[in-house]
């Protein structure tokens, strides 16, 4: 069942809507061809031979949800619902102002393909369920303002279950592209976020070589790296341990902090050659662990036996030799 499950999800889109400047295009398209609508239908009425005031009132309600979708202090979400149902209600109103023409049935599955170019979920279930109550429910209350057929007016329920497998049709057309779409939209996304880090860590090391060239304090320029390191690797804090042979009886250590108030890194001890420390004080090798707590090498030098108290706390840990 669980497969089944992840295989449905992984077909079906996630729904999550496009991200705000599509969104704002996608919407200003569907905003013109909603007022079109509102502005279309008084005169396709009074060409069918409907009274003016008959002709404004079939109207008013796609003329309303355009007006509302068009608003820009509401949310988004509002603003897109409301669109979906100002198409979905001009084709609805085509239909009963046309006496049923087949053609205005098409409009509906026009309407909801262009409802689904929001890549969001609530409207485009609102879509579906307004075209079933509408060829459904409303067909077979009063099927005259629905079809005009005789076989659809005498079957009106088997009609509408013909009209469903257009639906269902189209449903599926629609999801595969939306998914489609969704996946491009993502690889689009991961990419242009790749190329912003590799133009940030280009930015940065070009800074260091500057102050390199630059700045003759060595605390300066440790300062530097490890500020860049510590945002590069997008870590809370980072801390370099260097020695400085200034010619007195022995090199003297030195540190500097990043990410945090110098006070936190006051209690961090001078780095011992324990375990876990070993390969990076002998410059044998990187350590990278998701978990330094649950590594064997971690605890087992006293006598702190872990992360001293009152320090900053240690979970995931990058240690690299320079």
């Amino acid at each position: 069942m669980a497969e089944s499950t992840t295989a449905r999800r992984r077909f079906l889109p996630r729904g999550a809507g496009l991200p705000d400047d599509q969104w704002r295009r996608r919407h200003r398209g569907i905003l013109v061809l909603l007022w079109l609508h509102a502005a279309g239908i008084p005169v396709f009425a009074v060409i069918r031979g409907f009274g003016p005031g008959h002709a404004a009132f079939e109207s008013l309600f796609v003329t309303a949800a355009a007006a509302a979708a068009t608003f820009s202090a509401l949310p988004r979400r509002i603003r897109t619902l409301a669109a979906a149902m100002g198409l979905l209600t001009s084709s609805a109103v085509l239909v009963h102002l046309s006496g049923g023409v087949i053609e205005m049935h098409f409009h509906f599955f026009v309407m909801v393909a262009v409802v689904a170019m929001y890549h969001d979920w609530a409207p485009f279930l609102l879509s579906i369920v307004y075209v079933l109550v509408h060829h459904g429910v409303a067909g077979a209350i009063d099927p005259r303002s629905v079809y005009n057929h005789p076989a659809a007016i005498a079957h009106p329920w088997r009609w509408a279950a013909v009209h469903s497998f257009f639906i269902a049709g189209i449903s599926v057309t629609l999801l595969t592209y939306w998914r489609l779409n969704e996946t491009n939209l993502a690889e689009r996304g991961r990419a242009e976020r790749r190329a912003r880090r590799e133009a940030r860590v280009v930015q940065t090391l070009n800074d260091i070589g500057r102050t390199l060239t630059t700045d003759l304090d060595v605390g300066n320029v440790v300062q530097r790296a490890t500020d860049a390191a510590t945002e590069l690797t997008g870590a809370e804090f980072g801390a370099f341990f260097f020695n400085v042979d200034d010619g007195t009886a022995g090199p003297p250590g030195r540190d500097v902090g990043s990410g945090a108030p110098r006070k936190a890194f006051e209690r961090f001890p001078v780095p011992r050659n324990s375990p876990l420390l070993a390969s990076t004080l002998s410059g044998d090798a990187i350590v990278r662990l998701d978990d330094v707590t649950q590594d064997a090498r971690y605890g087992t030098t006293e006598p702190q036996y872990g992360n001293p108290e009152g320090t900053l706390p240690l979970r995931s840990y990058l240690a690299v030799p320079v």
